[in-house]
């Protein structure tokens, strides 16, 4: 799925949440989509090793930082964290630490 196709399934709600401070379930699910995309992709591309992995982390990290231009150019404010999605997944592999460019 393209940057656009998230922002239009999640960027009315998740900014609803952000503007109420209200939790964040919908960026939430957000986030579990990216994971289950990035699965998805990771067996479409036979990726079973780190210098596969790496490069899809970056992938779908810039996917989210478009995302994130997105939220800014409608509501301008950055309602999602720029790198969120990267850092998200360097607190469940502190092993991505090194691998930050």
């Amino acid at each position: 799925m393209k940057a656009k196709e998230y922002f239009e399934k999640y960027g009315k709600a998740i900014h609803e949440e952000y503007e109420k401070q209200n939790g964040a379930k919908e960026a939430t699910e957000l986030l579990k989509d990216f994971l289950i995309e990035m699965d998805d992709i990771k067996e479409k591309r036979h990726i079973k090793f780190d210098r596969g992995f790496v490069p899809l982390i970056r992938e779908m990290n810039q996917k989210w930082n478009a995302l994130v231009n997105l939220f800014k150019q409608k509501y301008g404010e950055e309602t999602l964290k720029r790198d969120g999605f990267w850092n998200y997944l360097e607190g469940e592999i502190p092993e991505l630490k090194r691998e930050r460019k």
